[in-house]
């Protein structure tokens, strides 16, 4: 059965608690309660939910600009890497969407691609979007994205990233399907 309810945190700044506005709507985009600020009307579209809706596991959406993971989108580039475990523990990649206008249903056609496979996805040349169980889930994936992005940007600065042994990967990647990471 899908869910009857989602929960979008908007407003959320790098490095600060979840204390953005809090949007819970319908699966109709019905505004059942709405903290702090105002939400535009562009929520309230009906693309906003960019095919999550299948996905009865989504509670949550946050979308924020943190910024080193916005840098790997500004440059076009998705998140991913052979080298780092927590990130191919936690995510494997994080991949980029396509680019869509800011404040326009555009924003969301790149993501239809990969919701079903993904719990967070770079929107190229814009920011960052994490799906998540609950509210903390969602910021915790942002939270995690934003940190391995840092990591790995200062990795490409110390002189690059040093590879695991292929064993390795191959271990890391069956605990990622023992514990069912998407």
């Amino acid at each position: 059965m899908l869910h009857q309810k989602f929960y979008m945190v908007i407003n959320v700044w790098h490095n600060q608690s979840v204390n953005g506005t809090i949007l819970k709507v319908n699966t109709k985009d019905n505004i059942l309660k709405c903290t702090g600020r105002k939400i535009q009307d562009f929520f309230r579209n009906k693309n906003a939910h960019c095919g999550y809706r299948s996905r009865p596991d989504i509670e949550s959406v946050i979308h924020a600009h943190p910024p080193y993971a916005t840098a790997f989108a500004v440059d076009n580039k998705p998140i991913e890497t052979r080298a780092y475990p927590e990130m191919i523990l936690l995510f494997k990649k994080i991949p980029l969407a396509d680019y869509g206008t800011p404040s326009t249903d555009e924003i969301f056609y790149g993501i239809e691609e990969y919701v079903q496979d993904y719990d967070i996805i770079l929107l190229a040349n814009h920011g960052v979007i994490a799906f998540g169980n609950y509210a903390y889930d969602a910021f915790f994936k942002m939270e995690s994205a934003e940190g391995i992005a840092k990591v790995l940007a200062i990795a490409a600065q110390l002189g690059g990233e040093k590879e695991l042994p292929q064993n390795k990967l191959e271990e890391l990647n069956e605990l990622r399907k023992k514990f069912r990471v998407r």
